[in-house]
């Protein structure tokens, strides 16, 4: 395989270039989770991961320098741009695909030893990952894995994401929380004969927040909590957001030390499945 790009429009291209500072994530946490990642799945030398939404290439950049082969997919050119920027160059065992993975997954079936998905499965219907999980992961058994970045429910993020939440689905939006989606794709998979893996806790780390922060930092996002809203509603709905954090938490500026931990959650798919 040789590092390349496919072209195909994307409606995140303009999240790319503060993707990473947005993240909040410390660089040592998704080393750490490409490693885990490796060992969980017990991957050797050639096997072949596949990170579906790979984006800037968090934790690409570390999965790419294990002797394994990878496949990281994303709808957004400009962010397959940056993270082919941090692969190893002249690699025979990384390729970068551009497509939209509410459709088909462009993976030969039963190829993978291991799959992962970090800030993305939430975007694609939990039926349709489990799908094509099994379609890819090989016949030699494999493991499955959903990273989540995950606070404590009283942290002032949390709480203001519950509220946005809330006034999307008083306008009419279906919005699933993040847990639920992942709980629903492995319950799918467990359906298929998968079996349940530990959780595991990869690192904590704590960030410094205001309620502006957190509002401008989801102004300049394509949509919200996953839905396509548009633009002036998405800015009369940030206004009223606003209006309530105002009165929740005293002021706009109020800032909290919001602590948060990257969590993986798995399955694991057994070897000669039918």
């Amino acid at each position: 395989m040789r590092l390349g790009l496919i072209v195909f429009q994307d409606r995140f291209e303009c999240e790319a270039n503060n993707y990473d500072d947005r993240a909040l994530v410390p660089e040592h946490v998704w080393q750490a989770t490409a490693a885990k990642l490796v060992s969980i799945a017990g991957m050797g030398d050639g096997d072949l991961a596949v990170e579906i939404g790979v984006g800037s290439g968090q934790v690409s950049r570390w999965l790419c320098q294990h002797p394994i082969r990878f496949i990281g997919i994303d709808m957004s050119k400009a962010m397959l741009d940056i993270c082919a920027g941090k692969l190893p160059k002249q690699s025979d065992r990384c390729l970068l695909l551009q497509a939209d993975c509410r459709g088909c997954w462009p993976v030969a079936s039963a190829s993978a030893r291991l799959i992962f998905g970090s800030r993305s499965l939430h975007l694609i219907r939990p039926g349709h990952v489990a799908a094509e999980v099994m379609r890819l992961m090989s016949k030699a058994g494999g493991t499955f894995v959903i990273g989540r970045v995950e606070r404590p429910s009283d942290s002032l993020h949390t709480v203001l994401k519950r509220q946005m939440n809330r006034q999307l689905r008083s306008s009419g939006y279906t919005v699933s929380e993040g847990a639920s989606k992942t709980g629903d794709v492995l319950l799918a998979l467990l359906a298929n004969g998968a079996s349940r893996l530990e959780q595991v806790q990869i690192g904590q780390w704590s960030v410094s927040l205001t309620p502006r922060a957190t509002l401008t930092g989801w102004a300049d996002r394509s949509g919200l909590a996953g839905c396509d809203v548009p633009d002036k509603e998405k800015r009369a709905l940030l206004a009223s957001l606003a209006s309530w954090a105002e009165a929740e938490f005293g002021s706009l500026d109020h800032c909290q030390s919001c602590p948060a931990t990257y969590v993986l959650y798995g399955a694991g798919l057994p070897a000669n499945r039918t």
